[in-house]
Protein backbone atom coordinates (compact mmCIF):
# COMPACT_ATOMS: atom_id res chain seq x y z
CA UNK A 1 0.00 0.00 0.00
CA UNK A 2 2.81 2.14 1.10
CA UNK A 3 4.72 1.42 -1.95
CA UNK A 4 1.58 2.32 -4.23
CA UNK A 5 0.99 5.55 -2.65
CA UNK A 6 4.75 6.39 -3.39
CA UNK A 7 4.16 5.86 -6.77
CA UNK A 8 1.30 7.62 -7.01
CA UNK A 9 3.45 10.78 -6.05
CA UNK A 10 6.13 10.36 -8.33
CA UNK A 11 3.69 10.35 -11.23
CA UNK A 12 1.39 13.13 -10.20
CA UNK A 13 5.26 15.46 -9.58
CA UNK A 14 6.51 13.76 -13.25
CA UNK A 15 3.31 15.24 -14.44
CA UNK A 16 3.55 18.84 -13.13
CA UNK A 17 6.81 18.90 -14.20
CA UNK A 18 5.93 17.79 -17.55
CA UNK A 19 3.28 20.13 -18.14
CA UNK A 20 5.58 23.30 -16.46
CA UNK A 21 8.13 22.60 -19.63
CA UNK A 22 5.64 22.19 -22.80
CA UNK A 23 4.10 25.60 -21.29
CA UNK A 24 7.39 27.21 -20.58
CA UNK A 25 5.51 29.25 -17.85
CA UNK A 26 7.91 31.87 -16.33
CA UNK A 27 9.22 32.32 -12.30
CA UNK A 28 12.13 33.90 -12.85
CA UNK A 29 12.93 37.82 -12.41
CA UNK A 30 11.38 38.98 -15.98
CA UNK A 31 7.88 38.06 -15.22
CA UNK A 32 8.75 39.86 -11.74
CA UNK A 33 9.42 42.78 -13.30
CA UNK A 34 7.01 42.33 -15.74
CA UNK A 35 4.29 42.26 -12.63
CA UNK A 36 6.12 45.25 -10.98
CA UNK A 37 5.72 47.56 -13.90
CA UNK A 38 1.90 46.82 -14.23
CA UNK A 39 1.93 47.43 -10.29
CA UNK A 40 3.38 50.91 -10.97
CA UNK A 41 1.56 51.43 -13.90
CA UNK A 42 3.70 52.39 -16.28
CA UNK A 43 0.97 50.55 -18.55
CA UNK A 44 -2.16 52.01 -18.51
CA UNK A 45 -4.68 49.43 -18.76
CA UNK A 46 -7.56 52.46 -20.12
CA UNK A 47 -5.30 52.67 -23.54
CA UNK A 48 -6.06 50.11 -26.13
CA UNK A 49 -3.46 48.86 -28.16
CA UNK A 50 -2.04 50.35 -31.04
CA UNK A 51 -3.79 53.65 -30.32
CA UNK A 52 -1.53 55.89 -31.58
CA UNK A 53 -1.67 54.11 -35.60
CA UNK A 54 -4.72 53.82 -37.55
CA UNK A 55 -4.69 50.59 -37.35
CA UNK A 56 -7.25 48.71 -35.46
CA UNK A 57 -6.80 45.95 -32.60
CA UNK A 58 -7.83 42.43 -34.28
CA UNK A 59 -9.36 40.39 -31.63
CA UNK A 60 -9.68 35.99 -32.21
CA UNK A 61 -12.12 35.01 -30.65
CA UNK A 62 -12.86 31.35 -29.87
CA UNK A 63 -16.21 29.57 -27.77
CA UNK A 64 -15.80 25.98 -25.95
CA UNK A 65 -19.35 24.97 -25.30
CA UNK A 66 -19.77 22.68 -22.29
CA UNK A 67 -23.61 22.59 -21.78
CA UNK A 68 -26.53 23.03 -23.90
CA UNK A 69 -29.18 22.94 -21.64
CA UNK A 70 -32.82 24.00 -20.39
CA UNK A 71 -34.53 25.18 -23.85
CA UNK A 72 -36.99 27.10 -23.05
CA UNK A 73 -40.50 26.82 -25.28
CA UNK A 74 -42.45 29.22 -23.10
CA UNK A 75 -39.66 31.63 -22.29
CA UNK A 76 -38.38 31.33 -25.60
CA UNK A 77 -34.32 31.04 -24.50
CA UNK A 78 -31.92 28.39 -23.84
CA UNK A 79 -29.25 28.43 -21.07
CA UNK A 80 -25.58 27.37 -22.54
CA UNK A 81 -22.13 26.82 -20.35
CA UNK A 82 -18.78 27.99 -22.24
CA UNK A 83 -15.55 29.25 -22.68
CA UNK A 84 -14.97 32.27 -23.92
CA UNK A 85 -11.47 33.03 -25.61
CA UNK A 86 -10.33 36.15 -26.87
CA UNK A 87 -6.55 36.57 -28.69
CA UNK A 88 -5.23 39.66 -29.26
CA UNK A 89 -1.40 41.66 -29.55
CA UNK A 90 -0.24 43.74 -27.27
CA UNK A 91 2.96 45.12 -27.91
CA UNK A 92 3.45 46.88 -24.77
CA UNK A 93 3.10 43.73 -23.20
CA UNK A 94 5.98 42.02 -24.62
CA UNK A 95 8.45 40.95 -22.57
CA UNK A 96 12.62 39.86 -22.48
CA UNK A 97 12.33 35.99 -22.59
CA UNK A 98 14.76 33.40 -20.71
CA UNK A 99 14.20 30.84 -23.90
CA UNK A 100 15.67 31.50 -27.62
CA UNK A 101 12.71 30.95 -29.02
CA UNK A 102 10.63 33.26 -26.92
CA UNK A 103 7.90 30.88 -25.54
CA UNK A 104 7.89 32.15 -21.90
CA UNK A 105 4.12 32.55 -21.22
CA UNK A 106 2.65 34.49 -17.53
CA UNK A 107 -0.31 33.61 -16.69
CA UNK A 108 -2.26 35.79 -14.50
CA UNK A 109 -5.66 35.18 -12.47
CA UNK A 110 -6.39 39.14 -12.34
CA UNK A 111 -8.26 40.63 -15.39
CA UNK A 112 -8.42 44.03 -14.34
CA UNK A 113 -4.60 44.43 -14.50
CA UNK A 114 -4.42 44.88 -18.58
CA UNK A 115 -6.64 46.48 -21.37
CA UNK A 116 -9.62 43.99 -22.64
CA UNK A 117 -12.02 44.50 -24.90
CA UNK A 118 -15.81 45.79 -23.99
CA UNK A 119 -17.21 42.45 -25.33
CA UNK A 120 -21.17 41.67 -24.08
CA UNK A 121 -23.80 38.65 -25.65
CA UNK A 122 -26.45 41.09 -27.30
CA UNK A 123 -29.64 38.44 -26.45
CA UNK A 124 -28.44 38.18 -23.05
CA UNK A 125 -31.34 37.47 -20.83
CA UNK A 126 -29.30 36.23 -17.16
CA UNK A 127 -25.62 35.33 -16.82
CA UNK A 128 -22.77 35.14 -14.54
CA UNK A 129 -19.02 34.24 -14.48
CA UNK A 130 -18.09 30.77 -12.67
CA UNK A 131 -16.54 31.44 -9.25
CA UNK A 132 -15.82 27.88 -8.10
CA UNK A 133 -13.98 27.25 -6.55
CA UNK A 134 -11.87 30.66 -7.45
CA UNK A 135 -13.33 32.96 -10.59
CA UNK A 136 -12.87 31.18 -13.83
CA UNK A 137 -10.84 33.85 -15.69
CA UNK A 138 -7.31 33.37 -16.74
CA UNK A 139 -4.81 35.87 -18.57
CA UNK A 140 -1.96 34.55 -20.41
CA UNK A 141 1.03 36.89 -22.06
CA UNK A 142 3.43 35.77 -23.93
CA UNK A 143 7.08 37.62 -24.28
CA UNK A 144 5.74 38.40 -27.72
CA UNK A 145 2.34 40.52 -26.21
CA UNK A 146 -0.07 37.82 -27.31
CA UNK A 147 -2.74 37.56 -24.88
CA UNK A 148 -5.37 34.62 -23.91
CA UNK A 149 -8.09 35.92 -22.10
CA UNK A 150 -10.26 33.35 -20.62
CA UNK A 151 -13.66 33.08 -19.05
CA UNK A 152 -15.76 30.76 -17.97
CA UNK A 153 -19.49 31.94 -18.64
CA UNK A 154 -22.89 30.45 -17.45
CA UNK A 155 -25.47 32.04 -19.37
CA UNK A 156 -29.50 32.58 -20.69
CA UNK A 157 -29.96 33.80 -23.90
CA UNK A 158 -32.95 34.50 -25.78
CA UNK A 159 -34.01 33.05 -29.19
CA UNK A 160 -36.75 33.75 -31.38
CA UNK A 161 -38.52 30.11 -31.85
CA UNK A 162 -40.98 29.36 -34.96
CA UNK A 163 -43.60 27.11 -33.94
CA UNK A 164 -45.64 26.92 -37.03
CA UNK A 165 -44.87 23.19 -37.74
CA UNK A 166 -44.33 22.24 -33.74
CA UNK A 167 -44.24 19.93 -33.06
CA UNK A 168 -41.56 19.02 -35.77
CA UNK A 169 -39.70 22.03 -35.78
CA UNK A 170 -36.18 22.87 -36.46
CA UNK A 171 -34.58 25.60 -34.47
CA UNK A 172 -31.89 27.88 -34.70
CA UNK A 173 -30.60 29.88 -31.85
CA UNK A 174 -27.64 32.44 -31.95
CA UNK A 175 -25.07 33.30 -29.30
CA UNK A 176 -24.56 36.76 -30.07
CA UNK A 177 -21.25 38.45 -29.40
CA UNK A 178 -20.70 42.29 -30.07
CA UNK A 179 -18.50 45.17 -28.57
CA UNK A 180 -20.16 47.38 -27.03
CA UNK A 181 -17.08 50.57 -26.58
CA UNK A 182 -15.46 50.74 -29.76
CA UNK A 183 -16.40 50.66 -33.03
CA UNK A 184 -14.89 48.79 -35.95
CA UNK A 185 -11.87 51.66 -36.34
CA UNK A 186 -10.76 50.36 -33.53
CA UNK A 187 -11.57 46.80 -32.58
CA UNK A 188 -12.73 44.39 -34.72
CA UNK A 189 -13.84 40.58 -34.11
CA UNK A 190 -12.74 37.96 -36.07
CA UNK A 191 -13.14 34.03 -34.98
CA UNK A 192 -10.36 31.85 -34.57
CA UNK A 193 -8.52 29.17 -36.75
CA UNK A 194 -11.08 26.39 -34.72
CA UNK A 195 -13.95 29.08 -33.66
CA UNK A 196 -16.17 26.75 -32.03
CA UNK A 197 -15.89 23.35 -30.13
CA UNK A 198 -18.71 21.35 -28.34
CA UNK A 199 -18.12 18.98 -25.78
CA UNK A 200 -20.55 16.32 -26.86
CA UNK A 201 -20.40 14.61 -23.87
CA UNK A 202 -22.09 16.83 -21.61
CA UNK A 203 -24.25 18.40 -24.45
CA UNK A 204 -27.74 16.29 -23.59
CA UNK A 205 -31.14 17.56 -24.42
CA UNK A 206 -34.18 15.45 -23.53
CA UNK A 207 -36.79 16.96 -26.28
CA UNK A 208 -33.87 18.65 -29.05
CA UNK A 209 -31.22 16.75 -30.71
CA UNK A 210 -28.06 19.24 -31.65
CA UNK A 211 -27.71 18.89 -35.46
CA UNK A 212 -25.03 21.88 -36.10
CA UNK A 213 -23.09 24.93 -34.73
CA UNK A 214 -21.91 27.54 -37.51
CA UNK A 215 -19.49 30.84 -36.66
CA UNK A 216 -20.93 33.87 -38.37
CA UNK A 217 -19.52 37.41 -38.96
CA UNK A 218 -21.17 40.35 -38.77
CA UNK A 219 -21.59 44.25 -38.25
CA UNK A 220 -24.08 45.88 -36.01
CA UNK A 221 -24.70 49.58 -37.74
CA UNK A 222 -25.82 52.35 -34.46
CA UNK A 223 -26.95 55.92 -35.27
CA UNK A 224 -23.78 56.59 -33.47
CA UNK A 225 -21.29 53.98 -35.93
CA UNK A 226 -20.70 50.57 -36.77
CA UNK A 227 -19.56 47.71 -34.22
CA UNK A 228 -17.88 44.40 -35.26
CA UNK A 229 -20.21 41.52 -33.76
CA UNK A 230 -19.99 38.30 -34.31
CA UNK A 231 -22.29 35.03 -33.80
CA UNK A 232 -22.88 31.57 -33.77
CA UNK A 233 -26.13 29.58 -34.65
CA UNK A 234 -27.18 26.40 -32.93
CA UNK A 235 -29.32 24.50 -34.74
CA UNK A 236 -31.60 21.55 -33.30
CA UNK A 237 -34.12 19.55 -34.01
CA UNK A 238 -36.87 18.44 -31.49
CA UNK A 239 -37.78 15.15 -31.01
CA UNK A 240 -40.98 13.87 -31.90
CA UNK A 241 -41.30 10.59 -30.15
CA UNK A 242 -42.52 12.50 -26.42
CA UNK A 243 -45.67 14.14 -28.55
CA UNK A 244 -46.26 10.93 -30.63
CA UNK A 245 -46.67 9.24 -27.20
CA UNK A 246 -48.42 11.98 -25.30
CA UNK A 247 -50.70 14.02 -27.78
CA UNK A 248 -50.92 12.08 -31.29
CA UNK A 249 -51.44 8.96 -30.01
CA UNK A 250 -54.41 9.27 -27.05
CA UNK A 251 -56.11 11.99 -29.37
CA UNK A 252 -56.17 9.34 -32.31
CA UNK A 253 -57.65 6.69 -29.42
CA UNK A 254 -60.32 9.38 -28.79
CA UNK A 255 -61.45 10.05 -31.97
CA UNK A 256 -61.98 6.40 -32.82
CA UNK A 257 -63.53 6.47 -29.37
CA UNK A 258 -66.32 8.69 -30.62
CA UNK A 259 -66.88 6.73 -33.64
CA UNK A 260 -67.69 3.88 -31.43
CA UNK A 261 -70.78 5.61 -30.52
CA UNK A 262 -71.99 4.74 -34.39
CA UNK A 263 -72.32 1.07 -33.52
CA UNK A 264 -74.68 1.64 -29.88
CA UNK A 265 -78.24 1.50 -30.61
CA UNK A 266 -79.76 4.55 -31.28
CA UNK A 267 -82.32 4.34 -28.46
CA UNK A 268 -79.27 4.01 -25.71
CA UNK A 269 -79.03 7.88 -25.54
CA UNK A 270 -77.06 7.48 -22.18
CA UNK A 271 -74.49 5.66 -23.64
CA UNK A 272 -74.14 7.48 -26.85
CA UNK A 273 -74.28 11.12 -25.05
CA UNK A 274 -71.53 9.89 -22.46
CA UNK A 275 -69.24 9.17 -24.88
CA UNK A 276 -69.65 12.03 -27.24
CA UNK A 277 -69.39 14.04 -24.03
CA UNK A 278 -66.34 12.50 -23.13
CA UNK A 279 -64.48 12.57 -26.25
CA UNK A 280 -65.22 16.28 -26.64
CA UNK A 281 -63.82 17.32 -23.43
CA UNK A 282 -60.99 14.90 -23.25
CA UNK A 283 -59.32 16.78 -26.56
CA UNK A 284 -60.25 20.01 -25.32
CA UNK A 285 -58.13 19.03 -22.32
CA UNK A 286 -55.31 18.43 -24.53
CA UNK A 287 -55.58 21.79 -26.00
CA UNK A 288 -55.83 23.62 -22.90
CA UNK A 289 -52.36 21.62 -21.84
CA UNK A 290 -50.75 21.73 -24.57
CA UNK A 291 -50.90 25.57 -24.78
CA UNK A 292 -50.10 26.34 -20.96
CA UNK A 293 -46.25 25.16 -22.19
CA UNK A 294 -46.06 27.26 -25.49
CA UNK A 295 -46.24 31.35 -26.00
CA UNK A 296 -49.19 33.08 -27.02
CA UNK A 297 -48.28 33.35 -30.83
CA UNK A 298 -50.33 34.41 -33.72
CA UNK A 299 -50.32 32.06 -36.35
CA UNK A 300 -51.55 28.25 -36.38
CA UNK A 301 -49.19 26.11 -35.76
CA UNK A 302 -48.89 22.36 -37.12
CA UNK A 303 -50.40 21.02 -33.98
CA UNK A 304 -53.24 23.39 -33.38
CA UNK A 305 -54.60 22.08 -36.86
CA UNK A 306 -54.05 18.24 -35.39
CA UNK A 307 -56.01 18.92 -32.56
CA UNK A 308 -58.33 21.56 -33.98
CA UNK A 309 -59.63 18.24 -36.41
CA UNK A 310 -59.70 15.93 -34.23
CA UNK A 311 -62.48 18.28 -32.13
CA UNK A 312 -64.08 18.66 -34.85
CA UNK A 313 -64.64 14.69 -35.31
CA UNK A 314 -65.75 14.40 -31.84
CA UNK A 315 -68.24 17.27 -32.32
CA UNK A 316 -68.73 15.51 -35.61
CA UNK A 317 -70.25 12.49 -33.96
CA UNK A 318 -72.09 14.18 -31.32
CA UNK A 319 -74.06 16.12 -34.15
CA UNK A 320 -74.50 13.13 -36.01
CA UNK A 321 -76.57 11.73 -33.21
CA UNK A 322 -78.10 15.34 -32.48
CA UNK A 323 -79.44 13.93 -35.78
CA UNK A 324 -80.22 10.44 -35.20
CA UNK A 325 -82.29 11.81 -32.37
CA UNK A 326 -84.50 14.17 -33.92
CA UNK A 327 -85.02 11.11 -36.64
CA UNK A 328 -85.92 8.88 -34.02
CA UNK A 329 -88.35 11.53 -32.20
CA UNK A 330 -90.27 11.92 -36.14
CA UNK A 331 -90.33 8.35 -36.25
CA UNK A 332 -92.12 8.01 -33.08
CA UNK A 333 -94.69 11.04 -33.82
CA UNK A 334 -95.51 9.33 -37.46
CA UNK A 335 -98.45 6.95 -36.19
CA UNK A 336 -99.97 9.58 -34.20
CA UNK A 337 -100.06 12.24 -37.28
CA UNK A 338 -101.21 8.89 -39.35
CA UNK A 339 -104.54 8.58 -36.84
CA UNK A 340 -104.93 12.27 -37.14
CA UNK A 341 -105.38 11.83 -41.08
CA UNK A 342 -107.29 9.14 -41.43
CA UNK A 343 -110.02 10.47 -38.65
CA UNK A 344 -109.98 13.82 -41.18
CA UNK A 345 -109.30 12.11 -44.37
CA UNK A 346 -113.47 11.28 -44.98
CA UNK A 347 -114.41 14.63 -44.50
CA UNK A 348 -111.71 16.45 -46.95
CA UNK A 349 -112.07 13.44 -49.95
CA UNK A 350 -113.57 15.96 -52.32
CA UNK A 351 -111.28 18.03 -52.16
CA UNK A 352 -108.40 15.83 -52.48
CA UNK A 353 -109.25 14.64 -55.08
CA UNK A 354 -109.97 17.70 -57.08
CA UNK A 355 -106.29 18.78 -55.92
CA UNK A 356 -104.87 15.54 -57.18
CA UNK A 357 -106.13 15.94 -60.59
CA UNK A 358 -105.29 19.43 -61.34
CA UNK A 359 -101.86 18.33 -60.01
CA UNK A 360 -99.25 17.64 -63.83
CA UNK A 361 -97.56 14.84 -64.20
CA UNK A 362 -94.13 16.51 -63.23
CA UNK A 363 -95.35 17.93 -60.10
CA UNK A 364 -96.14 14.12 -59.20
CA UNK A 365 -92.91 12.88 -59.81
CA UNK A 366 -90.86 15.21 -57.67
CA UNK A 367 -93.45 14.41 -55.18
CA UNK A 368 -92.88 10.90 -55.28
CA UNK A 369 -88.60 11.30 -55.34
CA UNK A 370 -89.07 13.47 -51.93
CA UNK A 371 -91.54 11.11 -50.58
CA UNK A 372 -89.16 8.50 -50.94
CA UNK A 373 -86.20 10.32 -50.12
CA UNK A 374 -87.51 11.22 -46.59
CA UNK A 375 -89.09 7.80 -46.24
CA UNK A 376 -85.30 6.63 -46.82
CA UNK A 377 -83.96 8.91 -44.34
CA UNK A 378 -84.10 7.27 -40.96
CA UNK A 379 -81.93 7.05 -37.98
CA UNK A 380 -80.74 3.57 -39.01
CA UNK A 381 -79.71 4.84 -42.56
CA UNK A 382 -77.87 8.31 -40.64
CA UNK A 383 -75.60 5.37 -38.91
CA UNK A 384 -74.83 3.28 -41.27
CA UNK A 385 -73.40 6.06 -43.49
CA UNK A 386 -71.37 7.34 -40.85
CA UNK A 387 -69.72 3.69 -39.78
CA UNK A 388 -68.05 4.07 -43.07
CA UNK A 389 -67.87 7.99 -43.61
CA UNK A 390 -66.37 9.16 -40.58
CA UNK A 391 -63.47 7.21 -40.36
CA UNK A 392 -62.65 7.10 -44.47
CA UNK A 393 -62.16 11.13 -43.89
CA UNK A 394 -60.13 10.51 -40.50
CA UNK A 395 -57.74 8.44 -42.56
CA UNK A 396 -57.64 11.18 -45.48
CA UNK A 397 -57.04 14.16 -42.97
CA UNK A 398 -54.24 11.81 -41.19
CA UNK A 399 -52.62 11.23 -44.74
CA UNK A 400 -52.56 14.84 -46.05
CA UNK A 401 -51.32 16.32 -42.39
CA UNK A 402 -48.76 13.73 -42.22
CA UNK A 403 -48.00 13.89 -45.73
CA UNK A 404 -47.86 17.56 -45.43
CA UNK A 405 -45.47 18.18 -42.24
CA UNK A 406 -43.29 14.90 -42.20
CA UNK A 407 -42.90 14.20 -46.66
CA UNK A 408 -42.94 17.36 -47.84
CA UNK A 409 -41.84 19.60 -44.77
CA UNK A 410 -44.48 22.29 -45.56
CA UNK A 411 -43.64 25.26 -43.24
CA UNK A 412 -46.73 27.60 -43.81
CA UNK A 413 -45.76 31.46 -43.57
CA UNK A 414 -46.71 33.73 -41.04
CA UNK A 415 -46.71 37.35 -39.63
CA UNK A 416 -43.40 36.69 -37.39
CA UNK A 417 -41.62 34.89 -39.93
CA UNK A 418 -38.30 37.15 -41.06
Amino acid sequence: MYATSLLSLVFFALQQESFCQDNEIVHDSAAERFLEELDKKSYNKKIRPNVHSDKPVNISIALYINTISDVNDANMDFSVDLVLHQMWHDPRLAFNSSSSDNSDTIILDDDSMIWHSFLYFRNEKEGKQQSITKPNVAVRISSRGNVLYSQRLALVLACHYDFSVFPMDNQTCKIQMENFAYPVDHVIFTWANNPILVSTQDTYLPEFELTGVNAKECKAVYPIGTYACLYATVEIQRDIRFFLLNIYVPSIVVVMLSFLSFWIDPNSTPARVAICVITVLTIVTQIVSLQSRLPRVSYVKAMDTWLCACLCFSMGSMLEYALVSVLLQKKILQPQERKKENSSKHKETHEVNYALNSMSSLDKQKQTVCCAAKRKLTAQHVDKVSKGLFPILFLIFNLLYWGAYMVFKIHPPHEDEK
